[in-house]
This record gives C-alpha cells, sequence and structure tokens, in this order.
C-alpha cells in the first residue's frame, strides 16, 4: 500500500473539499482520500498511485497542488532501513533544518539550465520538464538558469534527457552548490563583456563607413566602403553572434523558437538584403545588422553583470566560510588544515578577526560575534565557554578554541544558502501571466513580422525589397521577451538575497507574494514579544533585611533544581557576583519550592501555603504585581524577602508593534497566559487588542475567525502550541528560538529572535511586489507599444535593438533597486 502527502492550495470551503476528494478519487490505484481544508492537504493511499497524475487531476478541478515528498509502501516497511527525520520533511519548508544546522534530505531535484535568453526559454524548458512521465512539479527560474523540479518516480537522467531534446544544455545539480551557480554567473557575465567589446569594436566603424565620415573611402578606390562593411559585418556575425545564430539553429531543429530567433532573423535579413543592394546597386543596411548584434552583445552584457550581482547574496554566504581551519591536536599542537578535512569532534582554534569555520561548541576563551551577514545582528554579540558558535560569524577579539559539531553542508550557514537557492528558484503566482504569454509570445511576433512585410508589399509593390522588410527586420528585433522573463524571477532573486542578509528566511516566492496582503498580524506572547525565560525583575526585602542578602541565600538554596524560576535567580545572583553559601540536604517540593541546610539553618524559597514545616509567618512586603511571580525566602521560618520574576519583553518588541502600526496593520496578542499578565503588557507596547487563557486550538478558532471576516492574518510564535495557527494563517512567521514543528509550519523563518523581522519581512514583501509590478507593467507596455511603432516603420532595426537591449536592462536595474531600499 503507497501513501502519498499532499499540499493543496485554493481550497476556502467544504465545497473545495468535495470536490478535491472526487478529483483524486478518480485517478487509477485510489483507494483511499483524506483531505483537510485546515491546514490545507490531502492524504492518499491506494496502489500503483501516480503523482503525476494525481496532480493533474486536482489541477483540473481548479485547485493547485504540491507534493510533501512523503511516500511510503506499507508492504515493504519492514524491510527498510527507517528514514532519518530530514527525510520526510517538505521540500518547501526546510525552516527548521536552517535552524538546527542539518542538512535535508530533500528529494527535490535541481538541474543547471544553459542557452536560456528569455521568457520563451523558460516555457520551451518547463514544458519540456513536465513532459517527462512521473514529474510532480518544475520550476524553472530564467536568472538563475536552474530548475527546481520534484520528480516523484521519474528517473533524474530522464530530466537532462528531455532539456537537451528541447535544444537547451542540462546538468544535475544540487542546492548545496552555490558557488558554483555564483561562479558561473561571473563566469558569463565576462564572457558577455568580452563579446559586447569585439562587436562594439568591429560594429563602429561600419556604422562610420554607411555614414560617410571617413574621406579615405573616397580615394580607396569604388566598392571600397561597401565591401569594408560587408566584411566587418560578416566578421561580426561569425564572431560574436556565432553564439545567437547557434542557438536559433539548435532551436528551428527542435521547431521552437526564443529571442535569438528574432535576432537571427532580423539580422540575417539585413545582411542578405545588404548584399542584394550591393550586387543591384541599391541602398545597403550592413550597419543596422551590425549595430543590431552590437546593441543586443552591450545589454547582454549589462544584463548579465546585474544579474550576477543579483545572485550575489548567495555569493557573500559562501564566502563566510573560510577555506582552511586551525586544529589542535592531542598534544595541544595547532596545524592548519583545509576546511574540508575537518570532522565533527575535532578541537579547532578561531584567532581574532578570523572566520569560524565549523558549528561548534566553544571550550575556551571569551570573545565578541560578529553575526551580522549571517543573521542580520548589527552589534556583536558576547561568547564564551558552553556557548555555542556558527560558521560564518567573525570573531572579533579574543582567542576562541571549540570543539567542531556540524561541518561543510551540516552547517547552518550552509543550510540557509539552500534555502535561499530554493526560494529564487521557485515561482510567484503572479508570473503565471508571464508564462501563459511567454509560451506564444515569439510564434506572435514571427506571424506580426511577415505580415509587416506583406502589409508594406501591398501597400506599395514597386517599392525594393530591402525596404519593405526593413519595417518587418524591427518588430523582430525590438520584441523583446527577455523583460517578461526577468520582470518576476529576478526580483525575487533579489529580495530573497536581501532577505537572508537581514535574518529573514523565506520559504518560496509565494509565501513572498503572500505577505505583502497581510492586514493583520497576530503574536503569540512567550518566546514571541518576551524572552521565554523569567528574569529576576526586583527583590524586595523584609524591614532590617539586605537584598543582596535575600538573593545570595535563595540562590544557594536554588543551586541544585533545574525549575525555570531557580535557574533565574541563581542567574542574576552571579551576575552580580553574589557569594553562595555550600549548602546541604537540599529538597524540591514539587509546586510548593525548594529547601536545603546553610550554615546549620533551615531556608526555604517557594510560596507561604508550600512551606513544608509548620505554619511560618508571611514575608511583610507589599503584594506582587499581577504580572510578575514570585519567590518569598524563609531561613528557620523568619521571612527575609520576596524576589518577584517575569518573562521580560524582548527590548525590541514595543517598536516592532510600533512599525507595523505605522505601516497601516493591525496587531493582536493571543497568548495561554493569564489575562492578568497578558493585557498589561499587551498595552505597555500598544497592541490593538490581546486575547488571554487560549489553548491552541483556541488560537487557531481566533484566527480562523479573522480570516472569515476578511483579514489577512500573519501569525508570528516559536512553541509547539503555536504549529497550527502557523500552519492554518495567510501567512506563518516563526521566530530564530522556535521549535521544529513550529518552523516547519511557518512560511517565513527569523534568523534571529529581534520581533522587528516581522516588519521588516512584511515591507521586503511590499517593495518586492511593487518592483514586480513595475516590471511587468514596463515589459508588457514596452512590447504593446513597441512593436506598432516598428511596424509602422518609425523605427530603424538598430534603434529597434538599442530599445530592446535597454528594456531587459531596465528591469533588471529596477529589480537592484531593492538592495538599497531593504531597510538593514
Amino acid at each position: 500500500m503507497q501513501q502519498f502527502n499532499f499540499s493543496v492550495r485554493g481550497m476556502t470551503c467544504g465545497k473545495c473539499v468535495g470536490h478535491v476528494s472526487r478529483a483524486i478519487s478518480s485517478v487509477a490505484g485510489v483507494e483511499r482520500v483524506d483531505v483537510q481544508l485546515s491546514p490545507g492537504s490531502a492524504r492518499v493511499e491506494g496502489s500503483g498511485l501516480d503523482p503525476a497524475a494525481i496532480t493533474h487531476a486536482v489541477q483540473d478541478a481548479g485547485y493547485e497542488i504540491s507534493s510533501e515528498n512523503r511516500a511510503s509502501d506499507a508492504e515493504d516497511a519492514e524491510e527498510e532501513e527507517p528514514e532519518p527525520p530530514a527525510a520526510s520533511r517538505s521540500a518547501e519548508a526546510p525552516a527548521a533544518a536552517i535552524l538546527e544546522g542539518s542538512a535535508p534530505q530533500s528529494p527535490q531535484l535541481f538541474l543547471r539550465i544553459g542557452g536560456m535568453t528569455c521568457a520563451s526559454c523558460v516555457a520551451h524548458v518547463e514544458r519540456a520538464l513536465r513532459g517527462v512521465e512521473g514529474v510532480v512539479d518544475v520550476s524553472v527560474s530564467l536568472p538563475a538558469a536552474s530548475a527546481s523540479i520534484q520528480p516523484g518516480h521519474a528517473r533524474p537522467e530522464a530530466f537532462v534527457e528531455a532539456v537537451r531534446s528541447a535544444g537547451y544544455e542540462a546538468s544535475l545539480g544540487t542546492h548545496s552548490e552555490p558557488h558554483s551557480a555564483n561562479s558561473a554567473a561571473g563566469a558569463e557575465s565576462r564572457r558577455a563583456a568580452s563579446r559586447a567589446a569585439v562587436s562594439l569594436a568591429l560594429a563602429l566603424p561600419v556604422m562610420g563607413l554607411a555614414m560617410g565620415l571617413p574621406q579615405i573611402s573616397e580615394s580607396a578606390g569604388p566598392g571600397w566602403s561597401e565591401w569594408s562593411q560587408g566584411v566587418l559585418t560578416a566578421a561580426i556575425l561569425v564572431g560574436p553572434a556565432r553564439g545567437i545564430f547557434a542557438t536559433a539553429m539548435r532551436l528551428a531543429r527542435h521547431r521552437t523558437a526564443n529571442m535569438d530567433s528574432l535576432v537571427a532573423l532580423g539580422t540575417s535579413a539585413a545582411f542578405i538584403a545588404s548584399l542584394y543592394g550591393m550586387s543591384v546597386g541599391g541602398p545597403l543596411y550592413f550597419e543596422s545588422a551590425a549595430m543590431i548584434v552590437a546593441f543586443v552583445s552591450l545589454g547582454r552584457a549589462l544584463e548579465a553583470r546585474a544579474r550576477a550581482r543579483a545572485n550575489a547574496a548567495v555569493g557573500e554566504l559562501t564566502s563566510l566560510t573560510p577555506r582552511r581551519a586551525h586544529r589542535l591536536g592531542p598534544d595541544g599542537r595547532e596545524t592548519e588544515i583545509p576546511l574540508d578535512t575537518v570532522r565533527p569532534g575535532d578541537i579547532l582554534r578561531v584567532r581574532p578577526g578570523e572566520a569560524v569555520p565549523v558549528d561548534g561548541e566553544i571550550l575556551d576563551g571569551q570573545s565578541a560575534l560578529d553575526l551580522s551577514l549571517l543573521t542580520g545582528e548589527s552589534e556583536p554579540v558576547d561568547r564564551g565557554p558552553g556557548d555555542r558558535v556558527l560558521a560564518g560569524t567573525r570573531n572579533t577579539l579574543g582567542s576562541l578554541t571549540l570543539r567542531a559539531e556540524h561541518v561543510g553542508p551540516h552547517t547552518r550557514l550552509a543550510a540557509i544558502v539552500r534555502a535561499v537557492e530554493q526560494a529564487q528558484a521557485s515561482k510567484a503566482p503572479v508570473q503565471r501571466l508571464v508564462d501563459r504569454v511567454a509560451a506564444v509570445f515569439v510564434p506572435t511576433v514571427l506571424a506580426v513580422a511577415a505580415l509587416t512585410a506583406i502589409a508594406w508589399w501591398v501597400a506599395d509593390p514597386a517599392r525594393p525589397l530591402a525596404e519593405i522588410l526593413l519595417p518587418a527586420i524591427s518588430v523582430l528585433v525590438i520584441a523583446c521577451p527577455c523583460a517578461m522573463g526577468l520582470a518576476t524571477p529576478t526580483a525575487i532573486m533579489v529580495a530573497t538575497g536581501a532577505g537572508a542578509r537581514l535574518g529573514i528566511l523565506v520559504r518560496d516566492a509565494e509565501a513572498l507574494e503572500r505577505a505583502h496582503r497581510v492586514t493583520t498580524v497576530a503574536f503569540d506572547k512567550t518566546g514571541t514579544l518576551t524572552t521565554g525565560r523569567p528574569e529576576v525583575v526586583d527583590v524586595w526585602p523584609a524591614p532590617g533585611m539586605d537584598r543582596q542578602r535575600v538573593l545570595s541565600l535563595a540562590a544557594a538554596v536554588e543551586q541544585p533544581s533545574e525549575h525555570p524560576l531557580a535557574r533565574a535567580i541563581v542567574g542574576a545572583a552571579r551576575a552580580a557576583d553574589l557569594p553562595m553559601a555550600p549548602i546541604t540536604d537540599f529538597r524540591a517540593h514539587v509546586g510548593r519550592g525548594a529547601s536545603a541546610r546553610v550554615d546549620g539553618k533551615t531556608a526555604f524559597v517557594g510560596t507561604v501555603e508550600g512551606h513544608p514545616g509548620p505554619p511560618v509567618p508571611p514575608i511583610p512586603v507589599a503584594a506582587p504585581p499581577p504580572d510578575r511571580s514570585a519567590a518569598d525566602v524563609w531561613l528557620d521560618r523568619a521571612p527575609l524577602g520576596r524576589i518577584l520574576l517575569a518573562d521580560r519583553e524582548r527590548p525590541t518588541s514595543a517598536e516592532a508593534i510600533s512599525r507595523l502600526r505605522d505601516s497601516g496593520l493591525s496587531t493582536l496578542l493571543l497568548s495561554g497566559d493569564r489575562a492578568t499578565v497578558v493585557e498589561p503588557m499587551a498595552a505597555r507596547l500598544g497592541l490593538d487588542r490581546a486575547r488571554a487563557s487560549l489553548s491552541p486550538e483556541e488560537k487557531l478558532a481566533a484566527l480562523e475567525s479573522l480570516m472569515f471576516e476578511g483579514h489577512v492574518v500573519a501569525m508570528v510564535g516559536d512553541g509547539l502550541n503555536d504549529a497550527a495557527a502557523l500552519a492554518r494563517a495567510d501567512v506563518g512567521i516563526a521566530m530564530g528560538s522556535g521549535v521544529d514543528a513550529a518552523q516547519e509550519s511557518a512560511a517565513i523563518t527569523l534568523s534571529t529572535n529581534d520581533p522587528r523581522r516581522v516588519a521588516d519581512a512584511i515591507e521586503l514583501s511590499r517593495r518586492t511586489l511593487r518592483i514586480i509590478y513595475q516590471n511587468l507593467f514596463w515589459a508588457f507596455a514596452y512590447n504593446v507599444l513597441g512593436i506598432p511603432v516598428a511596424a509602422a516603420g518609425l523605427l530603424s532595426p538598430m534603434f529597434a535593438a538599442g530599445a530592446m537591449a535597454a528594456s531587459s536592462l531596465l528591469v533588471v536595474s529596477n529589480s537592484l533597486r531593492l538592495h538599497r531600499t531593504v531597510r538593514a
């Protein structure tokens, strides 16, 4: 018996559940279907199941589906070794693996694609990949030159063969090889710059000769200028333009076409028309063919450079880890070794100014670590023995000795890089319109160019053939599917990279797009707006007693205890450098406190009702505030004082709420804590509303009520009790300190515990969608207006080529503005 789990998007009511259930049940081999409206999932059981058939059935019913990559075969369960927990996680939800620093065993397939130049190429490659039998889902990214695939039961080599059969290059890769993508982007940028330089060096003399500027052309003899233009233009076509023609011919053999096809047709037509003009004494258009290639090459060089900059976020992250490490041997001798030879358990030394090479635990030394490029934290963080450090953070001060725990692809940094690349390769829903247009764009342009030539010939049959072809050539050259293809993915690529530098890890492009529509942000309290651990906030000594004596005695009693309040009291005493007397006969009184013998006397820390002996007098101080916990201290039944404890609000919580409200969002606190704690805190922080004493089910119901009223809700939390709400919310945002279940349920994970990053994440989404809409408007408006202008004969092919190059460059440059506008 096989079992598959899927996420289903688009269901809004019970009728939707019925539609999806019937659609899946119609697939051959399905024996049982369980569809849940919340959190939007489906479990399918049967024999001989075809994931692709299930996917198509759900899509045909009008819904969207993505596999959670969990499949099992009950008949073979006893013979197989159990999968590691990471293997059962959704490929779309690597957040827990990110924060734990483990390398997820994702069944997702990753391809490097070569030869794509425009949106039409993306459509061709996706169509080829979707044609592989058994494939579940495919996403192709033009700026990343990659494809992310959920292969189902298809073999990986089949996808490589499919891409190559469509006329493009492909090779298997992994999300753990981002450095190769970054290097490839840099290499392509250098090659494009070289082609542009050569084409301009050859095209400018052609332009000068065509304009008759050099007087030497007259003295050189008849035909010298024409032949020189022809030879230089031919050199351009067989040199810098060779790749364009090779791609066009390769795609023609596969009966497809792309931007290179349009450029190749346009330049060929101009060149052939010029040769015809030389033979009959007609006009020449060598400069048009030459400058078309020059402008296209220049535009692609600038575009490649901009795309390499868009890819730079991944390169920055991968460059954080040093290539070598200093290992200490059993005899204490230090040896410098390559990083890839470091193994878990090795003892390493990190000197001041060096980057930490692995995730590990500090054994010796004190320092401040710069986490800014990894988590967005602006200030260095103090670390000492027992603290854990992450690969890629920079040691600013003292020398550290640490034990390696996670190395290479298992570090948190490597997991972040994988997540960023995966998000960059994903596709936003707004891209679907572009995909539909791109699929027919090039054939439509070819048809418009043909109709343009026919119309000009019908209007004036006596007009020379070259002049009839000129507007058609302009149509071919000015059309720009590149701008459409780059409009959305380039913005997504820049945004996810910028977000990663701020410690905002976005699961996929859909989550980034969805976040801009948020109208209400709901917060959990403990561990989200508070630190999640109690701290001593005050000490009230009894009359005649000293506050330090009260805290010191209480800490001495609580030293052996593991209770959170006990840990807070001991921590406060240590922070104040107070002495703690030795104790004997320690006893923990569950739910009541703790007692011990100190200097021959019995000390008790707890509540007056919990005192184990005869009744004791109450502590003669004021009652604790309702939002504070209290630990009272007695010594041989004599009241010494009261220690007040509280889960402190994070220092940045009030600013985070203020920023969200300033941006027009309403805020809500949903907590399982009592109202006497929740409501005062909500008032202090400035939240609009607060609800207390909520169970996880009640939190979920509160969210669903808001969503039913039309609110688009983001839920922010970190605990196990938040997992259901995070999954159900329109956008789930997990704090960096959160448990795995919370992080796996969230669409966005924050690497830090700073709630201000919630506002940053929503602002990032808003800015990204603004850039995307600007890009799409320009891309569509440019083609809608430019093609008719070219068809009317109002643009020469040379200027049309310049406009085409400028169009793509404008879209990429506009996307790069996100680097500057995202709040640091």
